[in-house]
């Protein structure tokens, strides 16, 4: 007999990492652990150390939860950076996402998915230079992008982020 899962806190105001949004999409549609591992392959005890924080979550499990789920590629991602750059409320259905805020943050989570870790690094990044959905898209996505591209490594992403960071820090001043 498994355990009893534990709801999502309604009210809260706390924002979900990515793994407590994959645990809140998969209980609105109705299935168990169990189920989803059945459907994805996963075995249930990984998608359970993913969804409490214990494992970081891979593109494949990203991806997988997206299908059995759904959703849109990228679709998931885009949802983790509007409640991260709190572009929509913690509590949000999803429902009074505008499609340009939409469709803005699933073309950053298109090129961040590859490693779904750098989607929290990016949502500070948006959020502490107030440059917003768009204004990461046209001044930083494509130096992310081609970081990723040339070197494919998450390290070097953060690196430039905080890089990228401190140097607006500094022309404010």
């Amino acid at each position: 007999m498994g355990r009893k899962e534990k709801p999502m806190l309604v009210g809260t105001t706390h924002i979900p990492t990515i793994g407590e949004l994959l645990r809140r999409f998969r209980n609105e549609c109705n299935l168990s652990l169990i189920e989803m591992a059945g459907l994805t392959n996963f075995s249930n005890s990984h998608l359970s150390n993913v969804e409490v924080g214990r494992t970081n979550i891979s593109f494949d499990i990203l991806m997988a939860y997206e299908e059995y789920l759904g959703f849109a590629p990228h679709e998931i991602g885009a949802f983790f950076l509007l409640l991260h750059t709190e572009i929509i409320p913690i509590n949000s259905l999803f429902t009074s996402v505008s499609q340009i805020d939409l469709n803005n943050a699933v073309e950053i989570a298109r090129v961040l998915d590859c490693f779904p870790e750098l989607l929290k690094h990016v949502a500070v990044f948006i959020k502490k230079t107030e440059c917003g959905l768009s204004g990461y898209l046209d001044s930083y996505q494509p130096q992310v992008a081609d970081e990723l591209r040339r070197h494919n490594r998450q390290s070097l992403v953060i690196f430039k982020l905080n890089t990228l960071l401190k140097s607006q820090s500094e022309r404010d001043l």
